[in-house]
This record gives C-alpha cells, sequence and structure tokens, in this order.
C-alpha cells in the first residue's frame, strides 16, 4: 500500500518543478499580450432612455376662457412587465431591420451579437453597442431610441388608419339612416301629420342620428389626424458618447489574468508530473522487489 501524500509533499513537488510552472505562467502572460496587441480594439457606447407615464392634461376655465396647464414630469412607467415588453421590441426584428436601413453596412447577425438591452434598477432602458469604430458604435445606440419610437408612430398610424375607415362607414351608414328619416318626416309634414306619434318618434331618432353623426365625424377627425401625425413620447436620459477607451481587449489586465491563470495551469502541470513520475518510481521499485525472487527460483530449477 502507498502512502497518502501530506501538504508537505505538494509543495516539495512544486518546488522541484519550479522552473515549469515559471516558464508556463510566462508563456501565458506573453501569449495574452501578444494577442492583446494583435486584435483590434472594441468599443463599446452606452445610451438610456424611457417611455414616459401618459397622464391626461387637466383643463381650467377661468373668464370663459379655457387655459391649458403645463404637464406633469415626465417619469419612467414603474412596472416590471412593461419594461419586458420594451426589451423585447427593441429585440424584435422590426427594430433591426430600421437599424440596417439606417446603417446598410451592418447584418443582423452584428446587431444579435454586439447589441444588448438592460433593465436598470430606475425602470430606464439601456442600450449597449460594441463597435471597432467608436463613433459608430454611439450613433448606433443613439439611433435605438429614434427607431424604438418610429416603431411605436407607425404602429399607431396603422391603428388610427384602420379606425378611419370604419369610422368612414359608419358615417355614411349613419347619414344614410339620417336622410331617410329626414325624408320620412318631411312625408309626414305634407301629409299635415305633424302632431302624429310617428312624427315624435322620427324626431327623436333624427336628434339621435345627429349627435352620432357628430360624435362620429369628431372620432374621424382624431383619427386622421392620429393617422397623419401619430405622437409618441421618448425621452433620451443619457445621450451616447463616442468612447475613449477600448472595452476589449485590455492588455494590461488581460495579462494579469493570464498570469494567475498560467500560475494555477502551472501548478497543476507539476503536481501531473509529479504523479506521472511517482507511478513510474512504483514500476521500478515493483520490478526490482520482484527480480530476487525471479532469480532465486530460476537457481532452484536448475538444481533441481
Amino acid at each position: 500500500m502507498t502512502e497518502e501524500a501530506t501538504l508537505y509533499d505538494y509543495w516539495l513537488a512544486l518546488y522541484q518543478r519550479k522552473r515549469a510552472i515559471l516558464m508556463v505562467t510566462l508563456l501565458s502572460a506573453v501569449f495574452a499580450l501578444v494577442i492583446s496587441l494583435i486584435l483590434p480594439p472594441v468599443y463599446e457606447a452606452r445610451s438610456v432612455f424611457y417611455v414616459p407615464v401618459t397622464a391626461s392634461t387637466p383643463l381650467y376655465t377661468v373668464g370663459g376662457s379655457s387655459t391649458q396647464v403645463d404637464k406633469a414630469p415626465l417619469m419612467p412607467v414603474p412596472e416590471e412587465k412593461s419594461a419586458g415588453g420594451h426589451l423585447g421590441i427593441l429585440k424584435g426584428e422590426r427594430i433591426a431591420t430600421a437599424v440596417l436601413k439606417q446603417f446598410p453596412h451592418l447584418t443582423l447577425r452584428y446587431l444579435s451579437n454586439n447589441a444588448d438591452f438592460v433593465m436598470n434598477n430606475y425602470f430606464m432602458t439601456e442600450v449597449y453597442v460594441r463597435n471597432e469604430d467608436p463613433v459608430e458604435a454611439a450613433a448606433i445606440a443613439n439611433y435605438y431610441p429614434i427607431a424604438y419610437r418610429e416603431f411605436h408612430k407607425q404602429t399607431i398610424s396603422q391603428r388610427a388608419e384602420g379606425n378611419v375607415q370604419a369610422l368612414e362607414r359608419q358615417i355614411a351608414l349613419t347619414e344614410q339612416l339620417l336622410n331617410e328619416n329626414l325624408n320620412a318626416q318631411q312625408r309626414q309634414r305634407d301629409r299635415n301629420l305633424s302632431a302624429s306619434v310617428t312624427t315624435g318618434t322620427l324626431q327623436m331618432e333624427i336628434t339621435r342620428l345627429t349627435d352620432l353623426l357628430s360624435s362620429l365625424r369628431e372620432n374621424l377627425i382624431e383619427s386622421t389626424l392620429k393617422a397623419e401625425n401619430p405622437s409618441v413620447e421618448v425621452v433620451l436620459s443619457e445621450n451616447a458618447i463616442v468612447p475613449e477607451n477600448p472595452t476589449f481587449p485590455r492588455p494590461i489586465l488581460n495579462t494579469v489574468v493570464a498570469l494567475v491563470f498560467g500560475f494555477v495551469a502551472g501548478c497543476y502541470y507539476a503536481l501531473l508530473l509529479n504523479y506521472l513520475s511517482g507511478i513510474r518510481q512504483l514500476k521500478i521499485n515493483r520490478r526490482m522487489d520482484i527480480t530476487p525472487l525471479v532469480e532465486q527460483a530460476r537457481t532452484e530449477t536448475e538444481s533441481t
């Protein structure tokens, strides 16, 4: 049976192979430094924006004239579910397509690998973009809030256009019904039936249709304005600036990390060599222990 190795044995094994450990450590550091100097630097830019809470604006009437008070401060929506929706839209294909139209030399794979979106603790969306060109990295990061706003404007415009078409059909139908009731009322007047129950019912229906038509036309005007000029508020909290220092590679940091990992790898390498050397020595010892017995058996065989 072999004795269990002690801590002293491990330290002795490392000390005996200190040159191998030093060589592995230095080679790792040199390799990391060379790679860091060869690889092109990558810069990271960050922009921060949020979608404010939609609040109605109160109106006050003073002396027969209505004056609109100032809006409340634009604050982000304090909900994690809404924040998750923003991130999903930013990672979607439509936003990526809009960015690619603005930067046609980029690819969809590049955006998926080099653009990250994070919701911070203040419910604001942080956009991180990495690029070898620091100016372009900042430009892409600043364009994402614009693409996000344009996405919502297109969505609102499309929905408003659908409402306009539906309102136009409803208005046409209401006008037709109103004309029919007006014609019926005129026919009853021609017959001198102004005091009849039917005339009163027609007048009520005409009043209802007139009010409905007025309301539909107001909704049509509002929907038309939304379709032509959709309004979406996106507050850019922090504009991306051109980064001065690269995010990767960092030669000094990479070299220090390589020194640490190289030293650890060198220690494991030294222990592995010591283990293999111990196995080899064990085989030699066993062979030396068996050799006298073999010689004795051979001698006894020859004597018989």
